[in-house]
């Protein structure tokens, strides 16, 4: 019964109205709550895939030295990539289409396990790492002063990175 009919029954039966319209009411605010539902989960998924890609990149641009940092960016990442793709695989081919648009689905390829598809990511995350920052190899030995000007420079476009990405808030 739609809305329409519901309200129609209410008025040419005064004696159903205040039953009439509290099941119309029930219809409506049941339909608005499962699309609700379904939406929040959507988001959900593209929030995970956004902060998997994202905690990829930041786990590059962490100081060298810091390597609890680096360890911690990953495994959030990996994780909001699990949830990810165990979600990915349980929405319809609409829904996929519908969150395609936000977020860069190409990555999250099929794989034979999520860790798997996961390594497939994070090993693209670091070759367009590499290609941001330019720089594919320190010349000379590490005691010479172009391989320090070149370390420094890296170092410094690293930073920079990490604060435009915003990375300190993973």
């Amino acid at each position: 019964m739609t809305l329409r009919k519901a309200l129609k029954a209410t008025v040419t039966t005064p004696r159903l109205a205040p039953y009439s319209f509290a099941f119309c009411l029930f219809i409506f605010v049941g339909n608005v709550q499962d699309k609700a539902v379904a939406q929040s989960h959507l988001d959900e998924l593209v929030r995970n895939a956004k902060l998997t890609l994202s905690a990829f990149e930041c786990s590059f641009l962490v100081s060298d030295d810091d390597e609890k940092a680096q360890r911690r960016m990953l495994e959030v990442g990996l994780t909001a990539g699990r949830k990810f793709l165990a979600g990915w695989k349980g929405i319809t081919l609409e829904e996929k289409v519908k969150i395609s648009h936000h977020i860069d689905y190409k990555l999250f390829r099929d794989g034979p396990t999520f860790d798997f598809q996961l390594g497939q990511i994070y090993a693209q995350k670091e070759t367009e790492f590499y290609e941001a920052l330019n720089i594919n190899f320190l010349p000379g030995p590490p005691d010479s002063a172009i391989y320090k000007r070149v370390d420094k420079e890296r170092r410094e476009k690293k930073q920079k990175m990490f604060r435009e990405k915003n990375c300190f808030l993973i």
